[in-house]
């Protein structure tokens, strides 16, 4: 027994050791290229177009670093982790001017977010070396990711991608290793974590990751602590977004959303729906005046703020519209909006709308795009999961859609309700299908000892075979 526990050790200690060094090594890669390409940012700071402040999904820094408690409360366009840590950021500027705290913050997000990015390649080789026992398989998918155009792209993107990227890589690292130790504490922060940086991941989300426990037949333990940490906190942020804004959505961009999954734009200038109720809470929160989170009309550079009240009661109407629409067209009507959505989807995904002054002059992108994009996409997937199906139990099948679920849910959501970014969402679950084609394209290379004492080889013990 204590052979056992030395060596589950070491494997541990050995993983860990790796684990950082790839997070190095990804870190000084992003760091690198942010150098080399400086000359062509904008202003010598910006590689794409956009600052933070321009975003649609946040609020102005004004408000944060003036009032960043209540400008968090009084956030109804999206769940407020990325508002949060622009906040705390703007707290170390106290006295710069407007457009300097703008930069300032931004170029902090910037090195925050190389951090992220380094994080998802770390756990890319960790999950990639596991389930093939090679490091070199481990490498191979690390730097599959690392050096995508896209992880480039929305490592350099001044809103939340990069952290949705590794919550969704986490996830669904966590729901594999389950009921390895540590699993399901990995399992719970980064369900977190992507409740509260983007509004897809609403409470529906809970009730697909927990047919995804259940489809894996994960320890009813495991489910049990799952359910409790997140459903605390997801009941807690819909309480206060229906007693402040009357409504249990994180997002108030939902007229909109459903309108672009449409093919719709958006209408502008319609008639407020000025007879529906805020919530039962809103008088006290503007007890003192309503905040300025909440009435102001422009940011720092001019771009429009959406947390204004008169765009939540617009957002209402829009929706009303949408709902309206889908009643009245024909099913044919929204096939083709979800297919041409589809359509978008699978185009590559670093051809984002917006020029940037790294991955335009990326050599590999060409190649990258070509595979990871279309049918090709597709049909590399398709193979893969021929392969990976062939003989597995019905047991199995299902724990593998399990392991499927998260990612199946969130692309559907883009599909339908979103058409002009659609290939930025799509880079959302692009690093699990990486460590699964790498993997099982590794798995006809000639069979070989597990790389480490205590590391998985191949694939965790089957699931029925789990307590």
């Amino acid at each position: 027994m204590s052979g056992r526990v030395s060596g589950l050790l070491a494997g541990r200690a050995g993983t860990g050791r790796w684990f950082v060094a790839v997070f190095v090594a990804g870190l000084l890669l992003m760091l690198g290229l942010q150098r080399a390409y400086r000359p062509y940012a904008e202003g010598g700071t910006y590689f794409q177009t956009h600052t933070s402040e321009d975003m649609m999904q946040t609020v102005s820094l004004l408000d944060l670093r003036a009032h960043l408690g209540q400008s968090l409360i009084a956030l109804h366009i999206q769940p407020p982790l990325l508002d949060a840590i622009r906040g705390l950021l703007a707290q170390r500027w106290p006295d710069a001017r407007k457009r300097a705290l703008v930069v300032e913050v931004d170029r902090s997000l910037y090195l925050l977010w190389a951090a992220v990015y380094a994080a998802v390649g770390a756990v890319v080789f960790t999950w990639a070396r596991s389930l093939s026992g090679r490091w070199t398989v481990g490498w191979v998918a690390a730097l599959a990711v690392l050096l995508h155009p896209a992880a480039i792209y929305y490592s350099t993107f001044l809103e939340g991608t990069i952290l949705t990227i590794l919550g969704m890589l986490t996830l669904t690292w966590s729901l594999w290793s389950i009921p390895a130790p540590g699993a399901t504490l990995t399992l719970v922060l980064s369900y977190l974590l992507l409740f509260l940086v983007r509004s897809v991941f609403q409470w529906p989300a809970l009730v697909v990751v927990t047919a995804a426990l259940l489809l894996r037949r994960a320890p009813r333990r495991t489910i049990l602590v799952f359910l409790v940490a997140t459903g605390t906190v997801t009941a807690a942020f819909m309480a206060k977004q229906y007693l402040i804004f009357g409504t249990v959505s994180m997002s108030s961009f939902a007229g909109s959303n459903c309108l672009n999954g449409l093919g719709d734009e958006p209408i502008t200038g319609m008639s407020e729906d000025r007879d529906t109720p805020l919530g039962p809470l809103f008088p006290v929160l503007a007890a003192n005046g309503t905040p300025e989170v909440l009435t102001r009309v422009h940011k720092i550079t001019r771009a429009h703020n959406y947390n204004n009240l008169a765009d939540l009661k617009h957002e209402r109407s829009l929706l009303k519209e949408c709902m309206s629409r889908v009643k009245s067209q024909s099913p044919q009507s929204t096939l083709r909006a979800w297919a041409n959505n589809m359509g978008i989807f699978l185009q590559p995904s670093s051809r984002y709308p917006s020029p940037h002054a790294i991955v335009d002059r990326l050599p590999w992108r060409r190649a990258f795009d070509w595979v990871f994009s279309g049918p090709r996409l597709l049909v590399l997937v398709a193979l893969g999961l021929a392969s990976w199906a062939r003989g597995r139990t019905r047991a199995e099948l299902l724990a593998g859609l399990g392991l499927a679920l998260p990612a199946l849910f969130v692309s559907t959501i883009c599909v339908m309700f979103e058409r002009e970014e659609n290939m930025r969402y799509k880079f959302f679950v692009e690093p699990i299908l990486i460590v699964f084609l790498v993997t099982r394209a590794a798995s006809y290379l000639p069979s070989r000892a597990p790389a480490a004492a205590g590391a998985p080889a191949v694939e965790p013990e089957a699931p029925e075979a789990r307590s």
